[in-house]
């Protein structure tokens, strides 16, 4: 029976294609693990962001967002395009490569860590004792959390989604549940912040550990010195986009105050986990893009960026219309981040151009990254600078919009430079 039900299903995948358009039976096996991968990951995302709403004061979740905001702003000074880099080596089948570059890449991250002992040591002469020792902490851990994030690249270029959607979402689970379990048992932010930071480094090398065995790579350095320059220009441009992905609330902190900063956080966060389903649609199309040509992959692109773009309208209406009632069930004490939220809930229509951008990562070169990121970062910060010390939160919040608007803009140049280019 059992058996008889899947063949009619898959029946009617191949039935629906000649509608879609689209290889139906791989994106429902495909995004189906994938969708129980978001599930379960945005799933603990909501329960910790519960937590720390509910469980901490604004003040005090304030000052742990900016002390990640600036773990993530010295993470930035790594090999930080070492996971992209990685997705490109595994596509083109040397996968072998990833031992090497996972040591090249740890011991790149020493001097930074070294950066933050400094900055540590400042903050504690200066009797800042949470902040000091978070950056030791930072310091000590720095080579690991810039690096790990590698070991998401593995399963997503080989096409294993089960295995991806697995170990990702264990992964996820159990550092959730040991940081609920820290603000259930104290109140202390330098306790909570560490928890985060060494609980991550545990879990996420543990993953890379079974991982590498998981997929029988061998360490073979042969492609090391290939990988790494691509390595070194995506970190280039890393720096940049890490730096400026960070500033808003950095300068949130100073300007407008921790508690300015827990409300920025709290109205970004459901947008992020939307905007995140655009990762799935990236994960499922990055075989299929990488195995067509450039002509065939390039007609693919617009014809699925219009579905994405009506789908991504509807979450957008939908979203703006109610974030009131659930910020009122869920954060009672966050009603300032409703409008805010809803203000950079329509930069999602602006992630119809995803597989665009994946298609330029696959089929486009390297000054193709520049011509996006270089224009469009130095706008956000632009941006940032200009807005969020005179307006604060809705500063932010308008920055943000924009800023998006701006990569939009320096997406489409750059793909239509592409197209270009092979005209002529």
């Amino acid at each position: 029976m059992v058996q008889n039900a899947k063949h009619h299903l898959h029946r009617l995948l191949r039935w629906s294609e000649k509608y879609t358009k689209t290889d139906m039976v791989y994106f429902a096996s495909g995004n189906l693990w994938l969708v129980v991968g978001r599930i379960a990951t945005s799933g603990s995302g909501f329960l910790l962001t519960l937590g720390f709403a509910n469980l901490l004061t604004p003040e005090a979740f304030g000052s742990y967002k900016y002390i990640l905001a600036v773990a993530g702003f010295i993470g930035a000074f790594s090999l930080n395009g070492l996971g992209n880099a990685a997705l490109r080596a595994i596509g083109r089948g040397q996968i072998d490569v990833i031992p090497s570059l996972f040591r090249t890449a740890v011991m790149w991250s020493i001097p930074a860590s070294f950066v933050a002992l400094g900055i540590g040591g400042y903050y504690l002469h200066m009797n800042n004792f949470t902040l000091g020792w978070s950056l030791i902490v930072i310091a000590i851990l720095n080579p690991l959390l810039s690096n790990l994030a590698i070991t998401k690249s593995f399963f997503i270029a080989t096409g294993d989604f089960k295995r991806t959607t697995l170990y990702n979402s264990i992964s996820t689970l159990i550092q959730i549940a040991v940081i609920i379990s820290s603000l259930l048992l104290t109140k202390n932010v330098l306790v909570i912040a560490s928890t985060y930071f060494i609980i991550n480094a545990i879990v996420g090398y543990g993953t890379y550990w079974l991982s590498i065995r998981t997929l029988k790579v061998k360490d073979d350095p042969t492609h090391l010195e290939e990988t790494i320059q691509y390595t070194k220009h995506l970190s280039v441009l890393g720096i940049l986009q890490t730096v400026v992905g960070q500033l808003d609330q950095l300068l949130l902190w100073h300007f407008a105050g921790p508690v300015a900063l827990a409300t920025y956080a709290i109205a970004l966060g459901p947008i992020r986990e939307l905007r995140s389903l655009s990762t799935n649609i990236t994960s499922l199309a990055f075989p299929k893009i990488a195995e067509k040509t450039k002509g065939d992959a390039a007609h693919t692109v617009r014809e699925k960026s219009k579905k994405i773009l009506i789908g991504y309208a509807v979450f957008t209406l939908t979203y703006i219309l109610i974030a009131p009632y659930a910020f009122h069930l869920l954060f009672p004490r966050y009603m300032a981040a409703v409008l805010p939220s809803q203000i950079l809930a329509l930069s999602l229509v602006f992630q119809s151009l995803s597989l665009a951008d994946l298609f330029l990562f696959v089929h486009g070169g390297i000054k193709d990254r520049y011509r996006i990121i270089v224009p469009s970062q130095t706008a956000r910060a632009i941006l940032y600078l200009v807005l969020i010390p005179p307006y604060g939160l809705y500063g932010a919040a308008a920055a943000g919009l924009l800023a998006e608007g701006a990569n939009l803009a320096a997406t489409a140049y750059a793909y239509h430079t592409n197209h270009h280019r092979k005209a002529t």
